[in-house]
């Protein structure tokens, strides 16, 4: 620590390198032994946008996005929040010998 600064190091090697802010948090939370993925999010599933996968939806299968639709995702949705991930890939079939794919993405 000089002039008011301060700097976290990481051993690598044998030598003592500055860390970036990323590299301090993830030094802190190997320390407690998490990772982000498995954190907890602040984030609720009211403050969740879905209007490029409904539109991608109607687009692929003709048919509306309903909010019962939410039900065959809430486990992705679920899994999202607990980890705090800004990324899902949900999978499944829709009949007809055809599959549908959806990336949703946290704002």
């Amino acid at each position: 620590m000089s002039e008011g600064t301060r700097t976290a190091y990481q051993r690598v090697g044998n030598e003592s390198i500055p860390v970036d802010a990323r590299g301090l948090k993830e030094l802190i939370l190997r320390g407690i032994d998490s990772t982000y993925d498995s954190s907890i999010s602040r984030y609720e599933f009211e403050n969740y946008s879905f209007t490029k996968l409904k539109a991608a939806y109607k687009q692929r299968t003709g048919e509306n996005f309903d909010e019962d639709d939410f039900i065959s995702f809430s486990l992705i949705l679920y899994e999202m929040e607990r980890r705090n991930a800004s990324l899902g890939l949900v999978t499944f079939c829709i009949g007809g010998g055809q599959g549908l794919s959806a990336i949703y993405e946290r704002c």
